[in-house]
């Protein structure tokens, strides 16, 4: 069933939001592991886990067929993916304990499919593409080896012609 509607509030501004949802549940997780609060106490009782569960798995329900995540329409359908709300919700699901499989992980490789190829910017947009960034997972393992600590991991110098990772010369290539 639909949500009531309040007193002059249009229809559209009654339906169920993508943002808010992922927000709400940001916080909802730090509250439990910041002050490690298990429920709240406004009548009736509220399990925040029961909440969260609830939350995540109507999140999950919104992604799109191409693993993107877009607001709904005034219909009620889906709406288009887009790239800004999809790296909020990304954020949001890596810190799930656990990550929601496969969700994430096809939300991912959709978000990596939208980056521009010669500037690897999302959008052309600092602001989107800060999102996305911080939404990624963080490079671990032989990703993140840096042999001569000078701030570029070996990977990255592999394939910078003239870089070595045997030589901090990252200030060079700066």
């Amino acid at each position: 069933t639909a949500a009531p509607v309040a007193s002059n509030q249009s229809a559209g501004q009654g339906r169920p939001s993508v943002l808010a949802t992922a927000l709400v549940l940001q916080e909802l997780r730090e509250l439990q592991q910041e002050a490690r609060v298990a429920s709240a106490n406004c009548p009736p009782v509220y399990s925040l886990t029961t909440l969260r569960a609830e939350g995540q798995a109507w999140l999950l329900d919104q992604q799109n067929a191409d693993g993107g995540f877009g607001e709904q329409r005034t219909d009620g359908s889906k709406g288009r993916s887009t790239v800004l709300l999809s790296a909020w919700v990304l954020r949001l699901l890596n810190s799930q304990n656990p990550v929601p499989q496969p969700q994430t992980g096809n939300l991912q490789a959709w978000l990596l499919g939208q980056q521009n190829a010669v500037s690897g910017a999302w959008r052309n947009d600092p602001l989107v593409t800060a999102a996305v960034l911080t939404a990624l997972p963080a490079a671990s393992g032989a990703q993140s080896t840096d042999s001569d600590r000078d701030g570029i991991p070996d990977v990255v110098e592999q394939a910078l012609a003239g870089a070595s990772s045997s030589v901090a010369d990252a200030r060079n290539r700066l």
